[in-house]
């Protein structure tokens, strides 16, 4: 092999790997994850209007061949009853002339089966001999050829032993269904791939647009980290103990920018107990947890919150915690502020917890007591 065709051999290698680590990646995503279900709907969708469209056609067909059936056997029950069997021959020899283009079958037999009427050449086989509807096939032969045709029927017995057979072919409502099918199937699969590529286009948006706000994330989450160490470098009375996240980008970039310094502790990710009795035990809080921020207050623990906004602004308003945002440089100067005044630490430490003082089962029983003695009063 030459050098060059080793460098594109490689090259390939390389764009298969790397089209392998994309898909895992976009599998592993809930921009997929949504397109998958996006996908499965539609399909569970268009399948449930195909089913609907196929079952309403095939009834209408078979609903049709009945009411055929219903008004030739009752034309021909009354020919019977107004001129019996020579009148129902008669009948049956006329409407058995030639090819009247309706598909109709009759066969009048005599008590040994003998055909004496009728525009087939004998009984079929397999059919019984008593009274019944019945489904059989009829062998034809067109040009030159015998074809087995499906046909659909009733059969009387005529007192004296005869049998009437009425009967309907019903190849054409068997190919009529069956290209309703196949038009259904096909327009299942176009709409099928309709939902594949917009649930492609939307999973491709989506993770372009998580990306983007993944990448946003960490940038912010980088300047963040990157002023805490600054502020524990500067400081030697301060230590960091950092719980990591299990997700990989924390744990990246918390390793890449707090690890190989003797006052910041990297842990893993701590038990309530064990974390609570942390949380105990600091002097300043800096998280964008939602349980830490209810967690600060009954502390008294002056917390910041890295984030934009907040689901408790109780936290907030009483002035437990400050809102810092996506902006290490915000931070970094409250980190200062904090360290050089420490009137927010002492003040928070006073503050009232606006989540309650511990005593609400006390209260809940009480309201409960006072509604019970208010419904004996009323009974």
């Amino acid at each position: 092999m030459s050098v060059d065709e080793h460098r594109v051999a490689l090259a390939n290698s390389w764009s298969a790997r790397e089209i392998l680590a994309h898909t895992r990646r976009l599998v592993r995503t809930h921009a997929f994850r949504l397109a998958a279900l996006y996908l499965l709907v539609f399909a569970a969708s268009v399948l449930g209007v195909l089913l609907f469209v196929y079952g309403t056609s095939a009834n209408f067909v078979e609903r049709q061949t009945e009411a055929t059936l219903d008004a030739e056997i009752a034309g021909l029950a009354e020919q019977y009853a107004q001129r019996g069997l020579s009148g129902l021959i008669q009948i049956v020899a006329a409407r058995s002339a030639g090819d009247r283009g309706d598909a109709m079958i009759y066969l009048v037999t005599d008590p040994d089966g003998r055909p004496l009427v009728g525009n087939i050449a004998a009984w079929p086989a397999g059919l019984p001999t008593h009274s019944a509807s019945l489904s059989f096939a009829l062998e034809k032969t067109i040009d030159g050829r015998v074809e087995r045709r499906p046909a659909r029927g009733r059969l009387f017995l005529i007192p004296g032993g005869y049998r009437l057979l009425v009967g309907r072919d019903i190849s054409d409502a068997a190919a009529f269904r069956g290209q309703i099918r196949s038009t259904l199937i096909w327009a299942g699969l176009i709409a099928l791939g309709i939902g594949v590529a917009g649930g492609a286009v939307m999973s491709r948006n989506l993770l372009h647009r998580v990306e983007q706000v993944n990448r946003t994330s960490e940038r912010v989450m980088a300047g963040n980290l990157a002023v805490l160490r600054r502020f524990v470098e500067d400081r030697d009375d301060v230590a960091l103990i950092f719980p990591v996240h299990p997700n990989p980008s924390v744990h990246g970039l918390s390793g890449a920018l707090l690890s190989k310094h003797p006052r910041i502790h990297l842990i893993q990710p701590l038990g309530y107990r064990d974390f609570i009795h942390l949380l105990t035990h600091a002097w300043l809080i800096v998280s964008d947890s939602g349980g830490v921020q209810e967690e600060a207050p009954t502390l008294g623990k002056p917390l910041l919150i890295i984030r934009e906004n907040t689901e408790r602004p109780e936290a907030v308003e009483c002035g437990v915690a400050r809102l810092v945002g996506g902006r290490p440089d915000l931070l970094a100067k409250i980190l200062e502020e904090v360290y050089t005044d420490r009137g927010w630490i002492e003040q928070v430490a006073k503050i009232k917890n606006p989540f309650g003082q511990g005593d609400s089962a006390k209260i809940i029983v009480q309201i409960i007591r006072e509604l019970l003695r208010c419904t004996r009063q009323m009974l």
